[in-house]
């Protein structure tokens, strides 16, 4: 039965753009701060990839990740560019595991214990309301955290969750059908089924791929088939 199920607007699909943006070894394809955070983990061949595997990769993608959303801007900017150690780093992939549990299971429309929601509130509890003052004289409330560093990049991706979570739709939180990604539909008809025009097109092209070899009077198929994973 033919699928007519192609996840688009229009007749083309609403991918999140390009993967990274220019000169970032990061994809950055979420639509939400704290997604592109979990998002950071990757498949490379079909095998599970680190983006952050040291503490210098995890400064360089809050560079990158301020630089492109807006949520990076919840707990203000640090003056200074971002300094990671080992612990900061542990830090990091704590946090990020517990994330990847708490979307996937919203994704795939299970519930969520208390448990398994008690790192993300223990990240919330580090941030505060507060009131600033604009250039223009006028007042604007924003959050604040007492922490720095590494631990202002985890209250701003914190923040970041609890807004997605708390606003938007959760029947348009998905997992990217072609690799390990988590997205934020944004699209209108909200069919999107991946992450990004990449896997779109790795996925067509398996599916072209698998077709082909059902087909009479198909040779024997070599090694070299599509692989479907994202870098």
């Amino acid at each position: 039965m033919a699928d007519t199920d192609t996840g688009t607007d229009g007749g083309r699909e609403a991918a999140g753009g390009p993967d990274t943006p220019p000169g970032s070894p990061f994809p950055f394809v979420g639509n939400a701060l704290a997604l592109d955070f979990v998002n950071t983990e990757v498949l490379v061949r079909k095998r599970p990839h680190d983006l952050l595997p040291a503490p210098g990769a995890v400064a360089a993608w809050w560079g990158a990740a301020q630089a492109r959303s807006p949520d990076a801007d919840l707990v203000g900017r640090d003056a200074a560019p971002l300094r990671c150690d080992e612990e900061g780093l542990r830090a990091v992939k704590e946090a990020r595991a517990a994330l990847r549990l708490v979307f996937g299971t919203l994704a795939e429309g299970r519930p969520l214990s208390a448990g398994e929601l008690s790192p993300l509130n223990g990240l919330l509890r580090r941030a505060y309301h507060r009131l600033d003052a604009t250039p223009r004289g006028d007042v604007s409330p924003a959050y604040g955290t007492e922490g720095t560093g590494v631990e202002r990049l985890l209250v701003a991706v914190a923040l970041s969750a609890f807004r997605l979570i708390a606003q938007g739709e959760r029947t348009r939180l998905r997992h990217c059908q072609n690799c390990i990604g988590l997205f934020y539909d944004t699209s209108k008809s909200a069919t999107r089924r991946w992450c990004s025009e990449v896997c779109m097109n790795r996925a067509w092209s398996a599916r072209h791929y698998a077709r082909s070899k059902r087909r009479p009077g198909h040779g024997r198929a070599t090694d070299g088939g599509v692989d479907g994973s994202t870098v």
